[in-house]
């Protein structure tokens, strides 16, 4: 599966979303209620429409690094501006990979992203994932954005969807 940043994926995004759009968000941990970084991009997976990460910068726990945070994973509090992590601590941030426009998005690179957020240092934070019983397109806590925490990114993503699947049209014989 390819994932494309929102930006290449959908060209008009910034007129689709106006001023509900979630770049730029602060990102709050949950746990701590301290300010982590901010929004930077959103990866969407250019067969399905599906948003699955949010790219954040976390400036604020690690000076210049991007990371990571699966949808399901986050809260959004549109009136805040903000984003909150769910279970996500400074030291499983610390051990994320770094992310760039550079960096490829592969299965290798997806498992060490989901591996971090499947063993949290931190038992007590959200509960434990049996990483080998799951396949990546079934991890529900991690991919699946709910309804109430999610609504404009949800309308949005059927949206792209539907966009995506444009059929063209057969030259009449």
């Amino acid at each position: 599966m390819k994932l494309l940043e929102i930006k290449d994926f959908d060209l008009n995004y910034v007129e689709a979303w106006g001023d509900e759009g979630i770049i730029g968000f602060d990102v709050y941990s949950n746990l701590t209620n301290e300010k982590v970084g901010s929004v930077n991009s959103i990866l969407v997976d250019e067969a399905t429409g599906d948003f699955r990460y949010l790219v954040v910068e976390i400036g604020f726990w690690v000076l210049g690094k991007k990371v990571l945070l699966p949808v399901g994973r986050s809260r959004i509090n549109y009136q805040q501006k903000r984003v909150y992590t769910v279970g996500l601590s400074q030291e499983q941030a610390e051990s994320l990979p770094d992310f760039s426009q550079d960096t490829k998005v592969d299965d290798n690179y997806e498992e060490q992203v989901r591996g971090i957020y499947c063993n949290p240092i931190d038992e007590t934070s959200f509960p434990t994932y049996i990483c080998d019983t799951y396949p990546y397109q079934r991890e529900l806590s991690l991919y699946v954005l709910n309804e109430r925490e999610h609504q404009v990114l949800k309308w949005y993503e059927e949206r792209l969807s539907a966009h995506k699947n444009r059929l063209s049209q057969v030259p009449a014989s």
